[in-house]
């Protein structure tokens, strides 16, 4: 196996770093889809008010990535 050159070791952690971003982002608002619907099944089975629907948590921005990736890649030079 070749060794990568920086360009492709960069690329390689700024790919970790938005896989990590999306994953988290995925874990979190299903967590509190999850909790929306326990809400809401528990208010139908007493009868009361539906709570209002959860508000998505925002997609991890192109500059939050980056900051991530920075992250990682201090971590590894640095150790």
């Amino acid at each position: 196996m070749r060794e990568k050159n920086p360009y492709e070791i960069r690329l390689d952690i700024l790919n970790m770093s938005k896989d990590l971003m999306v994953e988290k982002w995925n874990a979190n608002n299903c967590a509190l889809q999850e909790h929306y619907h326990t809400r809401t099944q528990r208010a139908m089975d007493n009868q009361s008010e539906i709570p209002a629907p959860y508000e998505p948590l925002p997609f991890p921005s192109d500059r939050d990535i980056v900051l991530k990736a920075r992250e990682l890649n201090d971590f590894v030079s640095n150790g």
